[in-house]
């Protein structure tokens, strides 16, 4: 006996067959005597299900675009860092001290700081720094407040985007996978309903792209 199982990916495929479905639907519906699961209520799901899936990839696509430009703003932001502990050190040493605190560098180390939060915290204290001590500024090295300033508003923005483009993806693809489930069941409802009303012999299962129940299940080789 064969089947006629709904697949669940890849969507492609359940997109081909709600298409066969709507077809089958607007040439034999009406003979058939279709009433749950017509051309039109399978063709609403069906455009549905489409347009969720465009709007999952694109933001997607959008969340990979703002992570890479999260990305280039932090790699920024630590060459700034690194700039600006080259600069200092020529009037505070080379070694972790209470002026170094001053700057930013609160902890006993001189290294660039690890993570995204630690370096948009280090950044705005090495502004105020040079803001209060305008001598220490390197135009030419392209250390100043203004460039600290900067380097943190562009950081600060671009994880704020990623942040957002994030939570869109997920309510994306949570609509997406929603307006699939309610396609995949419409199809199902049309194979339950057209066991109801013809044989399983009928050649009319072919119009949906469908199995008939009554053909030789044959495993694929």
């Amino acid at each position: 006996m064969a089947s006629n199982k709904i697949p669940e990916s890849p969507i492609e495929s359940v997109f081909a067959l709600a298409g066969d479905m709507a077809d089958g639907a607007a040439a034999q519906g009406a003979s058939i005597g279709l009433v749950q699961n017509t051309q039109n209520t399978i063709t609403a799901d069906l455009t549905a299900a489409r347009a969720a899936e465009s709007g999952f990839q694109a933001a997607r696509s959008l969340k990979q675009a703002k992570s890479y430009a999260q990305q280039s703003a932090d790699s920024n932001a630590k060459a700034f860092i690194a700039a600006a502990k080259s600069i200092l050190s020529l009037s505070l040493g080379t070694s972790w001290s209470a002026e170094w605190a001053a700057a930013g560098w609160n902890d006993p180390t001189l290294r660039v700081p690890g993570s995204t939060p630690a370096r948009l915290g280090l950044l705005p204290a090495i502004g105020a720094y040079l803001t209060a001590n305008p001598g220490k500024e390197n135009a030419p090295a392209g250390v100043t407040a203004a460039a600290a300033a900067a380097a943190h508003t562009a950081l600060a923005a671009a994880v704020a985007a990623t942040n957002a483009a994030v939570v869109a993806a997920g309510q994306a693809k949570a609509a997406r996978d929603a307006a699939l489930e309610s396609l995949r069941q419409r199809m199902i409802g049309l194979v339950r309903e057209l066991t109801q009303l013809i044989p399983g012999d009928d050649p009319r299962w072919y119009a949906f792209g469908l199995n008939r129940p009554d053909d030789p299940n044959i495993p694929a080789v």
